[in-house]
């Protein structure tokens, strides 16, 4: 269960991060935006060294606009941490299978993992060293932006196609597009001189006036198109505190000794419902919280003030509602929230005989109970054993809301 977790977490974190970086450079903070990328592929790595997949771990694409940025910054380790990223992926891509299921040769299962396998050992190479010499190159030309601004430093209003004699090993085109990119970064101002464009730095007394520079000819970032934003976009800085918080709040509890015995549930009991998702922390101030749309259920740890705790609910339910029918929904939202107290009770899981944890709300506090905020529709389970059989959490019948 905390492996997972922790693999939710990686899995979770990178993505809100590149959606900061996003809003970085769109508010051109292009340093403070290369810090958020080292972080969030710092995340993307851990979480591919903890893939036990056995094709390899999944890699995605670098963002390209990260690579441009690092280049011209020299901001390297940036890139450093993309290049260990694909050699580790071109490494895993060139294993060969491990069974996963036993070494008989009949097993089924095994055999399309394996066919799987294949396919991707045929392609992933080509594909992982395509973006390894990608992000080399972007490496490499650290050193031609610097080349390029230093010639535009001592010869304020040098002409561009002058630049190509700086960098002789790229065409005018690279060049163009070279003095592009760190126009658009405010490093060096263009302006027409006759046919040709002339080049100075961005801070000169004799750079050209805004009205007088060049239409920009090279964008960053694209526009932001969100019609209906959901909530845990809308502040994508406050989405990754939140699961930062809770990932803290998690493992400390996990380090605690003996938390795998007795009847006092502790946070990682509030992730185990069956139709948990990742979302519901970042929609829920980073609390743990159990959900469980089958019993029409959400438990929150600790005692949460009631009318936090119901908006973060109905945020959770229109997120996480796939589960449900409109009728379910629309009953599940009608409920109100309650201080109450849980305990756990042991089951095992049906198909493979696991052994884990149920959450029972009780009528009043007990030396194994704690303090939770309840949030379930009418008419759900009352009976912990029947819960038992069924591998569902058991809460107290609530009087209809009407």
């Amino acid at each position: 269960m905390l492996d997972d977790f922790r693999m939710s977490v990686l899995g979770e974190l990178p993505r809100f991060r590149w959606g900061r970086f996003q809003q970085a450079v769109r508010e051109e903070d292009y340093l403070g935006a290369l810090d958020i990328a080292a972080q969030a592929l710092d995340e993307e790595a851990q979480r591919y060294r903890m893939t036990t997949r056995a094709s390899g771990p999944h890699v995605v694409a670098p963002d390209r606009v990260a690579l441009y940025l690092a280049s011209i910054f020299g901001r390297l380790d940036v890139i450093d941490r993309v290049i260990a990223i694909e050699q580790f992926a071109l490494e895993a891509a060139r294993q060969p299978y491990r069974p996963q299921f036993g070494d008989k040769p009949d097993n089924d299962l095994d055999t399309v993992l394996e066919s799987h396998h294949r396919r991707n050992a045929d392609a992933a190479p080509v594909v992982h060293g395509e973006r390894l010499a990608m992000a080399i190159q972007h490496k490499e030309d650290h050193s031609r932006f610097t080349a390029i601004l230093e010639a535009v430093r001592n010869r304020p209003g040098i002409l561009q196609v002058d630049l190509a004699g700086v960098i002789p090993d790229r065409d005018t085109k690279s060049v163009t597009r070279m003095v592009d990119q760190l126009e658009s970064t405010g490093l060096v101002a263009t302006k027409k001189v006759g046919s040709r464009v002339a080049v100075w730095p961005a801070e000169h007394s004799d750079a050209p006036s805004e009205a007088e520079r060049r239409t920009p000819r090279w964008y960053w970032a694209v526009d932001d198109y969100w019609e209906d934003r959901p909530y845990e976009w809308e502040d994508p800085a406050r989405t990754t505190a939140d699961i930062e918080a809770l990932a803290d709040f998690v493992e400390e509890a996990a380090r605690q000794p003996g938390i795998d015995e007795g009847l006092r549930p502790t946070p990682l009991d509030f992730l185990q419902g069956r139709t948990w998702h990742f979302v519901s922390p970042a929609l829920s101030g980073g609390y743990p919280v159990h959900a469980d749309p089958e019993q029409l259920a959400l438990a929150f740890w600790g005692h949460r003030d009631l009318e936090e705790a119901a908006a973060m609910a109905e945020r959770i339910i229109h997120s996480g509602g796939a589960d449900t029918t409109p009728n379910q929904k629309k009953k599940w939202l009608l409920a109100r929230p309650r201080h109450t107290h849980v305990e756990r009770i042991p089951f095992t899981e049906r198909f493979r005989k696991d052994q884990g944890w149920l959450l029972r709300e009780v009528p009043e506090p007990t030396p194994n109970s704690v303090p939770a905020t309840a949030f379930t529709a009418s008419g759900v389970c009352t009976d912990p054993d029947k819960a038992a059989e069924l591998g569902v959490a058991c809460w107290l019948k609530q009087r209809k809301t009407r």
